[in-house]
């Protein structure tokens, strides 16, 4: 099995009384993240009173 490395950048906001995290995910090969893996996953995470809701959408 190899080694992955990943990035996760996240990004947070108030969207009426729903809280949001957007996490844009990006996989490599080194350790010195150059070499991507594949197209950046985007995950919108929704958090309200009731139950969680999570939207994935991959971009190509």
């Amino acid at each position: 099995m190899k080694t992955a490395y990943f990035t996760d950048k996240i990004s947070m906001r108030m969207s009426g009384s729903t809280f949001q995290n957007k996490h844009e995910i990006t996989m490599y090969s080194d350790s010195s993240y150059t070499k991507k893996l594949g197209s950046t996953i985007t995950i919108i995470e929704n958090i309200s009173a009731g139950p969680k809701s999570v939207i994935i959408e991959e971009e190509m």
